[in-house]
């Protein structure tokens, strides 16, 4: 009898390890980035601003690599620093392509789950937000998103490129 209460609790011991290894076990790299995916928020961004324009009549906005590159940048920056800040226009002259003839920028810090769609809501009720998204001379953009400290930081940037 003994024997067997033995077995038994190692039994039991052992599946509660496991139990406890799989639920502490890290995320597998798709989990971990499911679980983070700034460019899944980053895609819905450029999709809300997309959807907004063409129902209005205007040209949907190609993505442009280095805009998108000072995008995160400057998305990161905010996060490091815990704060919302525009940057300055003179760094938006330096950072943007060569071609650049306009630039505008749109930023947002929020804690919500759908924080595209809040973000993207704010910036449409905004008078100045809405313009620099629904500006019919403006070409291209970039988006920046991070998270940090349970913020998702957001930037859009746009461009006329000739």
């Amino acid at each position: 009898m003994a024997v067997r209460a033995g077995r038994f609790r190692h039994a039991v011991i052992g599946a509660v390890i496991l139990a406890l290894l799989l639920v502490a076990a890290p995320a597998t790299p798709a989990q971990a980035l499911d679980a983070r995916r700034p460019g899944r928020i980053q895609t819905l961004v450029e999709r809300k601003i997309n959807n907004a324009r063409t129902a209005r009549g205007l040209a949907p906005l190609k993505v442009n690599a280095k805009v998108e590159y000072w995008s995160i940048d400057h998305a990161r920056h905010m996060a490091r620093r815990g704060q919302l800040e525009h940057d300055s226009i003179t760094r938006l002259r330096r950072e943007s392509p060569r071609r650049a003839v306009a630039w505008s920028e749109n930023i947002a810090r929020n804690t919500a789950a759908n924080a595209a769609r809040r973000a993207h809501r704010m910036w449409m009720r905004s008078p100045g937000h809405r313009a620099n998204i629904l500006n019919p001379l403006t070409t291209h953009m970039g988006v920046g998103v991070v998270k940090r400290g349970g913020y998702t930081y957001i930037v859009q940037r746009f461009t006329t490129l000739h």
